[in-house]
């Protein structure tokens, strides 16, 4: 043997690497699509990316009504307490007008926000990978905008996603 090898075996064992280390990443780019003329560009739809906080929105956990205060040398924020059911309403309202396309079909993002969570919940009481809920979820982002996923089927759709 030369010596190449043996800092080659070295250097994977010092990695942590192992024969049955195997990366996935090819999988992640799906080659069929729901669209029958979308052409594939290395595994990714022309013009067409996937986006995490175009659906929810992460900063929408507050309601509308607050203060900005802006002293010298210090800024705060005030939000006035709102009662749940309020607040609720309140960001439903948001993305309903944010969104009219999915409101049409009967979606809120109290719905999405809940089956959401019931998936998760799912996940981890079948023990399935975390990677099982993500992927599920993304599939069902990419449904509800192509508009297969409505009120009356959500529910049916993210547990066949998951299952």
């Amino acid at each position: 043997m030369n010596g190449s090898g043996a800092n080659d075996k070295d250097l994977a064992i010092r990695l942590g690497a192992s024969k049955a280390d195997q990366s996935f990443a090819h999988l992640l780019y799906s080659l069929r699509t729901l669209e029958p003329e979308a052409e594939h560009d290395s595994g990714v739809l022309a013009g067409q990316t996937y986006q995490p906080n175009r659906l929810d929105d992460p900063g929408l956990h507050k309601g509308l009504q607050r203060t900005v205060l802006g002293l010298t040398g210090y800024m705060g924020t005030i939000f006035e307490y709102t009662r749940p059911d309020d607040l609720r309403q309140e960001l439903n309202d948001h993305f309903r007008e944010t969104h009219p396309e999915l409101c049409a079909v009967g979606l809120t993002l109290d719905q999405i926000r809940r089956l959401r969570a019931h998936m998760l919940r799912v996940t981890r009481e079948q023990d399935l990978e975390l990677s099982t809920a993500a992927i599920a979820w993304v599939y069902f982002e990419k449904l509800i905008w192509k508009g297969y996923v409505a009120k009356d089927n959500r529910k049916l759709v993210a547990g066949k996603l998951i299952a």
